[in-house]
């Protein structure tokens, strides 16, 4: 399945994953309230799974194979290699940062990257030096897309008493009591 010790790719987030249980199992975590605990493993969970990503991320680094030719969007040919080249990509667990082969077409500006990772195919703007990751571009859309006056008219809905049904009124009996000694339910 996978590797352990110094080859292990992982090791980082495994050692990670080993401080979070040292801490559960530790005199410190039982002092905490549930609201702490939860609020402290919530951040440490984050930080576990921006480690695996980040781990995932370098193995790719390794294991990326050098293409022979890339052909650009516009039919242009690069053959330059450049390793190494890094970005800040920013994901719903945290900023992590990918590193690439880049290609390039010798004589011409660097003004974007060409890399034949499906997730960055497009040039990143000049401006930027951090991108974003789908689901992450996905969360802010999601919080953005309501307004600002949208949370307002969802508490203010909430708050509002329910409209009285159209329903046929309940006919009210009393049941009799029961073999133990105790009345029945009212309705």
């Amino acid at each position: 399945m996978g590797t352990s010790g110094a080859n292990d790719p992982f090791n980082a987030s495994r050692a990670h994953f080993e401080q979070l249980c040292s801490f559960m199992g530790d005199d410190d975590s039982r002092g905490l309230t549930h609201g702490e605990l939860e609020q402290r493993l919530g951040s440490a969970g984050r930080e576990l799974l921006r480690q695996l990503l980040q781990d995932h991320l370098d193995l790719r680094t390794a294991r990326e194979e050098r293409l022979d030719e890339v052909i650009d969007h516009e039919g242009i040919s690069h053959h330059a290699v450049e390793a190494g080249h890094q970005r800040m990509f920013t994901t719903v667990f945290g900023e992590v940062r990918v590193t690439r082969l880049a290609y390039r077409r010798r004589g011409h500006a660097n003004d974007g990257q060409l890399s034949t990772s499906s997730a960055s195919t497009r040039r990143a703007p000049r401006d930027r030096r951090t991108t974003r990751s789908f689901s992450c571009c996905r969360v802010t859309a999601r919080a953005s897309s309501c307004g600002p006056g949208h949370c307002a008219r969802q508490r203010a809905r909430l708050q509002q008493p329910a409209p009285p049904t159209q329903d046929p009124p309940v006919e009210r009996r009393e049941t009799q009591p029961q073999a133990h000694g105790r009345s029945g339910c009212r309705l």
